[in-house]
């Protein structure tokens, strides 16, 4: 789904402003400290409602203003918005002018992947990422799976709750647990027939490039780890672990335990591969979520990449941005350097047109290539 036009106010250190950004891709320059991220942060708040930088989206209101409003024209006309009032303490989402029942149905309109640099350390940071990862991609292929997933984490909350309540009746905890249980099975359904797709599909991009992609993929495998072993039921292993759950109060085993674990010659891929290598890695896992969500739904990615000159080269800036547009996505992404925007915008201007924007001191203003 394309952005056409998007406008801010109130967001961090950036003036009041409206984008027209009906382009596949859109460039923003600046120099640290400008606002390039704030305006990233603002189509994340935009598409998500919620930051990626901070818990609580009062942070995110400009010091001098009570609230911060964003909207955005999409490319089937259809308009969605997301404010936050400081002292009425209050978030609002609407779409095409009505208010939302929850923030999913923002995601589902507007399907959004970030990129900043702590992305490329998905291999060398916690599960929790990853599973962050995996879910993203099953939310949006598989319809179904929003409501699986709310379900599950209510009946995880709850089951936490009784653990830590040492007189609770064994009977309730028993009853709650069965259909934990239940929830849990469908929920590694659902990942494990994503993670099946999401693999063939990184082995398949990694053989159709270089040869530096291809020695990777003769190194690589991917497994999927559903959070309790395999070799016996859950049934069985919370039955097992109840005692230490109950001092513990929580859950020891389950989804929320879930990995995915890369290796390379049955060593573990952050300690063999070299950090250009796991880059490479990380982009085409990317690539295929993105294959996967236009093959499957029909649906196409705005994807918002924040300096991405901090972890590639400038060719690999090309290639992974070209390859993004090859795939539908419409890019947003945010530089220092301006010679190298202007640089990627000159290449990829003979497929596709991109639009160039300059900020400074949270200003932001068209750049033109003669400027």
């Amino acid at each position: 789904m394309t952005i056409k036009r998007i406008s801010f106010s109130g967001i961090r250190n950036l003036d009041d402003v409206t984008l027209e950004t009906d382009s596949p891709v859109v460039f923003i320059q600046g120099d640290n400290g400008s606002g390039k991220t704030s305006l990233i942060e603002g189509l994340y708040l935009t598409g998500r409602g919620s930051s990626f930088r901070s818990h609580d989206l009062d942070h995110v209101i400009n010091y001098s203003k009570d609230q911060f409003v964003c909207h955005a024209l999409l490319g089937d006309q259809q308009r969605i918005g997301v404010s936050r009032h400081k002292i009425l303490k209050k978030t609002q989402v609407k779409i095409n002018g009505d208010s939302a029942q929850s923030l999913s149905e923002l995601a589902e309109m507007l399907p959004l992947l970030l990129v900043t640099p702590l992305t490329f350390d998905l291999l060398n940071g916690g599960p929790s990422g990853r599973r962050r990862f995996l879910d993203w991609g099953v939310f949006h292929v598989e319809p179904g799976y929003k409501h699986v997933w709310q379900r599950w984490r209510k009946l995880l909350i709850q089951r936490n709750k009784l653990l830590k309540n040492g007189t609770m009746a064994r009977l309730e905890l028993a009853s709650w647990t069965d259909q934990f249980v239940s929830a849990s099975k469908k929920i590694d359904e659902h990942r494990k027939r994503f993670y099946k797709e999401l693999v063939l599909k990184l082995e398949s991009n990694l053989n159709e490039g270089s040869q530096f992609n291809n020695d990777l993929s003769n190194q690589i495998e991917v497994k999927y780890d559903r959070g309790w072993s395999n070799n016996s039921s859950m049934e069985e292993l919370l039955e097992r672990s109840l005692e230490l759950d109950q001092r513990r109060g929580f859950t020891s085993v389950g989804p929320h335990k879930a990995d995915l674990k890369f290796s390379a010659h049955g060593i573990s891929a952050k300690e063999v591969l070299s950090r250009g290598q796991q880059k490479v890695l990380i982009t085409h896992l990317l690539l295929a979520q993105l294959q996967l969500l236009r093959e499957k739904r029909n649906l196409d990615c705005t994807v918002l990449i924040d300096d991405l000159g901090a972890e590639l080269d400038q060719e690999n800036q090309y290639q992974l941005l070209n390859t993004l547009l090859e795939k539908g996505a419409q890019v947003f992404c945010t530089m220092v350097d301006a010679e190298q925007v202007l640089n990627l915008s000159l290449r990829l201007n003979e497929k596709y047109h991109a639009k160039m924007f300059h900020v400074e001191h949270g200003c932001v203003t068209p750049l033109n290539p003669g400027d």
